[in-house]
C-alpha cells in the first residue's frame, strides 16, 4: 500500500494537490493512505523548503507545485522522482539549519536588520508572502496587521514596534528565508539591537486560527504583548 502525504499549511493549492493526487491514485486502482499534514514542525523531516509538498513512500517527490494529474499518475505507478520544480538556491540553505533551530523561538544574534529597521523601531512585527497571493494569505496579512495596529497604537507610535509586509521573492528579501527559516507565509515578532537581531518567534498558529479571527488577532495580540514584556 502506497504511503501519500500531501504537506502544506490548508491552502487553496495544498488542497488542490490533495485533490489530484487523490483522483490520481483512484484512477490508476492502486491501494493507497493519503495523510494530509499541517504541522510546520513536520515539513523539516521531508525536507521540504517550499509548500504545497507529496511525499509518496517516505520520498518528497514535488515541492512549490501542483503538478498535473498525468505527472502524479507517473510517480504513483512507477516511482519515478518526478523533476523538482526549481526552487531559488536560497532555500536549500534551509534544511541544514531547522534541523538544528526551532520552528518558533530563537535566539539569533548577529544576524543583521535592513536598514531602515535600524532606525525604526527595535522589535518589528513581518507578514512574509511570495508572489503568488491566495485568498488565505492575503487574509492573514489583514488579520496581523489589524491585530497590531488595533491593539498598539502607542508602540507603533513611539517606535517600539513597527508592523512590516515583505515579499520574499524580490531579490533584496531573500535572506529572510534562511535568517528565519520560512517554508510558507508567515508572520514572525523579531527583536533588533543595534541592528543585530537579538531574538525572534514565527507565530505558527496562524495557519489554524485563520478561519476564526476573533482567536486569530486575540492570538497574535497575546503573543506581541508576551514578545514585547508587556503580557
Amino acid at each position: 500500500m502506497k504511503q501519500i502525504k500531501v504537506l502544506g499549511p490548508g491552502c487553496p493549492r495544498c488542497e488542490r494537490l490533495a485533490e489530484i493526487t487523490k483522483k490520481a491514485a483512484d484512477q490508476l486502482g492502486i491501494a493507497y493512505e493519503l495523510e494530509k499534514i499541517t504541522d510546520i514542525k513536520r515539513f523539516v523531516e521531508f525536507g521540504l523548503m517550499m509548500t504545497p509538498g507529496l511525499v509518496v513512500d517516505g520520498e518528497l517527490r514535488v515541492q512549490g507545485n501542483v503538478p498535473s494529474i498525468d505527472e502524479i499518475k507517473t510517480m504513483l505507478a512507477y516511482g519515478v522522482a518526478m523533476k523538482l520544480k526549481k526552487v531559488r538556491a536560497v532555500f536549500f540553505l534551509i534544511v541544514g539549519l531547522a534541523c538544528v533551530a526551532p520552528w518558533s523561538v530563537s535566539d539569533d544574534a548577529g544576524t543583521v536588520a535592513p536598514d531602515d529597521a535600524k532606525a525604526a523601531g527595535n522589535v518589528v512585527a513581518y507578514y512574509f508572502h511570495g508572489n503568488a497571493r491566495c485568498a488565505t494569505c492575503r487574509k492573514i496579512e489583514a488579520y496581523s496587521e489589524e491585530a497590531i495596529r488595533s491593539a498598539f497604537e502607542s508602540n507603533l507610535a513611539d517606535g517600539r514596534l513597527e508592523w512590516r509586509a515583505v515579499n520574499i521573492d524580490e531579490s533584496e528579501n531573500k535572506h529572510f528565508v534562511q535568517d528565519f527559516q520560512l517554508v510558507t507565509k508567515s508572520v514572525v515578532l523579531v527583536e533588533y539591537s543595534d541592528g543585530e537581531v537579538v531574538r525572534w518567534e514565527n507565530l505558527k498558529d496562524v495557519w489554524q486560527l485563520v478561519r476564526n479571527k476573533d482567536r486569530f488577532v486575540d492570538y497574535v495580540q497575546t503573543e506581541t504583548r508576551e514578545f514585547l514584556g508587556e503580557g
